[in-house]
């Protein structure tokens, strides 16, 4: 059996069977997600800490392959990477985090990540802005991929979306030891998004979606980072575009309102496209729909002409900007 099937099919059982586990034990021990009065995507108190299962439904699918495989280092360096800020992202979710704290904590983390797996950026440019512009992706990534994930099914959708993107691109580009991670990631969202689809039955929690904001921007980043920047490199800006433009969007509405950027806000992409009437479930459809469209635009980026790069860069621009523009001027409730 390949590899990536085995890591998929692992990682999707597991989460099937782990998740319920999770669930019960928040249940047990009152590891709720209260409602949140600012952002009322839920009404009554949810058991958080779904992150859990996905993680170790990961770990447990990439153990069994590169156990096989003889990439007992890469496995260890992989745990090594990913459980500080795992282990973060609970405390977050029991105890809270301010978001100094937590911004310096990810840069630091992030930082140790990048030794331990001796990455070194190939943009080319400046050996300072390569590196900063390394950092500034992986901190970017994983916050942007945090604050999208306030309604039901949203982080484990876009997540889904992004991986399969990723997966075929590592196959497409002689990167063997990306697609087990990228199958790995698309089986424990596959099988999260049963529990996490609304009406949730249990939320990812930051635990989770920091996880998964890590391991998407390796992902992008070990596939476009090694060689100078192009219109190529835009390929993984576009396939998670949705979390880009939620930051953006976000950032927007704050300041037309005068409030702190970092100040918790009912500014939120899919609060927007709900505002239109839309129901959660709708909502999270219409952004899968897009989140398909951009994974295809990414794959035709990445293995097109650089006429054709730079003609869908540009299209997929100008359509950021003038959403940007109207959504920015939408009224939310709240």
């Amino acid at each position: 059996m390949p590899d990536c099937v085995l890591a998929f099919i692992i990682s999707f059982i597991s989460t099937v069977i782990l998740t319920p586990a999770v669930r019960w034990l928040c249940i047990r021990f009152a590891f709720y997600a209260d409602p949140n009065p600012i952002i009322a995507t839920h009404k009554v108190a949810k058991p958080t800490l779904g992150g859990i299962a996905v993680y170790f439904s990961f770990l447990i699918a990439l153990a069994v392959v590169m156990i096989q495989t003889n990439q007992i280092l890469f496995f260890l360096k992989l745990l090594a990477g990913t459980m500080p800020i795992f282990i973060m992202g609970i405390y977050d979710d029991l105890k809270g985090l301010s978001f100094k704290f937590k911004g310096l904590a990810e840069i630091i983390l992030v930082i140790a990540f990048v030794l331990i797996f001796k990455i070194k950026p190939g943009f080319d440019v400046h050996p300072v802005f390569d590196y900063f512009l390394m950092l500034f992706w992986f901190v970017g990534i994983i916050n942007a991929i945090n604050l999208i994930d306030i309604m039901d099914g949203l982080a484990s959708g876009i997540g889904l979306f992004a991986s399969l993107g990723f997966f075929v691109l590592a196959a497409l580009m002689g990167r063997p030891e990306l697609i087990p991670i990228a199958a790995a990631l698309a089986g424990c969202y596959l099988a999260f998004l049963y529990f996490n689809f609304n009406p949730a039955k249990i939320f990812l929690g930051d635990n989770g979606s920091l996880v998964m904001g890590l391991a998407l921007a390796y992902l992008a980043f070990e596939l476009f980072g090694h060689e100078p920047l192009s219109p190529k490199t835009m390929a993984p800006v576009i396939i998670l575009a949705i979390p880009i433009f939620e930051v953006f969007l976000l950032v927007l509405r704050r300041l037309k309102k005068k409030i702190g950027v970092f100040e918790g806000s009912p500014d939120h992409l899919a609060l927007v496209i709900q505002s239109f009437g839309y129901s959660i479930p709708k909502t999270a459809v219409i952004i899968y729909l897009v989140a398909a469209i951009l994974v295809v635009l990414g794959l035709l980026v990445a293995t097109s002409s650089v006429t054709v790069q730079v003609i869908v860069s540009i299209v997929v621009l100008v359509t950021a900007a003038f959403l940007l523009g109207f959504m920015r001027n939408v009224k939310v409730k709240g």
